[in-house]
């Protein structure tokens, strides 16, 4: 597992598929501000900087999504 923090990012989702060979199972990625965040269902994801929870986490290892 690994944690990484991040001033400013287009979307912490997108570094971490751009990313994903180089993290390890569990890793968090976490900034204080997104440029251009991803909600849920092709959703825009806007914050405030420094003002919301902005991360993302990476699971590499599990069968079944109902494990998580």
């Amino acid at each position: 597992m690994s944690y990484i923090q991040l001033d400013t990012i287009d979307s912490t989702n997108e570094y971490v598929k751009r990313n994903m060979d180089k993290l390890t199972n569990l890793s968090v990625v976490r900034c204080n501000y997104q440029t251009n965040g991803k909600g849920r269902n092709g959703h825009v994801w806007q914050s405030e900087a420094g003002k919301d929870l902005l991360m993302s986490i990476l699971v590499k290892d599990f069968k079944n999504p109902q494990d998580l």
